[in-house]
């Protein structure tokens, strides 16, 4: 029990070995008469992935159905081979207050770290864009973030109610 809940994701094994060895533990502790049903274990797992996989646990949390242990092996090797070829593509983009060091502009994708506070956001972002495009005389068409409410507005009852930063994507044709 003590390997299992204290098992980490290993990047250098990936994946499906990190899946493929809690399974393993949980086989042996069911050979103990410890069972641990599977919906638990999709959950145990989501959670001992690392922080590049959020946006995925979101996308889980969300769904109405439940994956089984082998459907979420397959989807999360099919998200990580999704963030190795994003890797190879995709340069960091990371903008901080005035002074703070350099801006790097990728070629497909920009990722924009917001380092400022929450209320500087949406205009440190209006400054960035522009300087880009006009950098690159291209214009921005996604901007991968953390959905963080405090940018795109607090879910309800009735889903999620767009706040500044999203209406401003939205008029601006800008995927989120």
């Amino acid at each position: 029990m003590k390997r299992l809940t204290s098992k980490t994701f290993n990047s250098s094994k990936g994946v499906h070995a990190h899946i493929t060895e809690i399974k393993d533990l949980t086989a042996q502790l069911k050979t103990l008469k410890i069972d641990i049903s599977e919906p638990f274990l999709v959950h145990f797992i989501l959670n001992s992935l690392p922080a590049e996989y959020e946006p995925f646990k979101i996308s889980y949390n969300t769904q109405k159905e439940e994956w089984s242990i082998t459907e979420l092996l397959t989807m999360c090797v099919q998200k990580e081979e999704r963030m190795k070829h994003d890797k190879l593509e995709v340069a960091h983009l990371a903008t901080r207050p005035k002074g703070m060091g350099k801006k790097y502009h990728g070629k497909r994708y920009m990722y924009l770290y917001l380092l400022n506070e929450k209320a500087e956001a949406l205009d440190t972002f209006k400054s960035f864009k522009a300087e880009v495009e006009k950098q690159k005389d291209k214009k921005i068409k996604i901007v991968r973030s953390d959905r963080s409410g405090e940018y795109y507005g607090r879910y309800t009852e009735n889903g999620q109610m767009s706040g500044p930063f999203a209406k401003f994507l939205e008029s601006e044709d800008i995927v989120s």
